[in-house]
């Protein structure tokens, strides 16, 4: 069933641009105007960004852990997390100015890139479910994001409504 898309207010969020209707082959493109990969001197620092549903579970949850130069994938259902997935950090996020996060609801599950690049393939754990919000934080208050205090969230219905839009965008220069 298509979801109409939200976005939850967050110290770190900006609504998105338009609403969307949100079904298997949409596209959730975040855009960060900065990035910043460095580990941080003083700990532990989890930039996040994580996917709701209606029932306000985390469908879709994006570490970002510099400090173990890791980038984690999870889900949070009825209160309890799932086995997290990793990948390394390394050859992530290297644009020095900017950084994109794609997300491809396939139905069966998100495939994701990052500055245009697979990073992984991200099995759904509740089948039926589509995103109704997304959230932008950090897991410690007092550290520092590895993307920009603004994100720019913007839905696409399909890959192909991405391309076409990105395409006439081009043309338009």
């Amino acid at each position: 069933m298509a979801a109409n898309w939200n976005q939850t207010k967050t110290t770190k969020s900006k609504p998105p641009p338009s609403w969307q209707t949100l079904k298997a082959d949409s596209v959730i493109l975040i855009g960060s105007s900065s990035v910043d990969p460095v580990k941080p001197d003083d700990g532990i620092d989890m930039t996040q960004i994580s996917i709701m549903d209606a029932n306000n579970d985390t469908i879709f949850h994006i570490s970002i852990r510099r400090a173990q130069g890791q980038v984690m994938f999870n889900s949070k259902l009825g209160g309890s997390w799932g086995e997290e997935e990793r990948i390394d950090i390394a050859r992530r996020f290297d644009g020095e100015y900017r950084a994109t996060i794609l997300i491809h609801d396939q139905g069966e599950g998100f495939q994701v890139s990052i500055d245009w690049v697979h990073a992984i393939w991200f099995a759904k754990r509740a089948q039926g479910t589509t995103p109704q919000s997304i959230q932008y934080d950090l897991w410690n208050k007092e550290g520092t994001s590895a993307l920009s205090e603004d994100l720019e969230v913007r839905t696409y219905s399909s890959m192909k409504a991405l391309f076409l839009q990105k395409h006439a965008h081009e043309e338009g220069k």
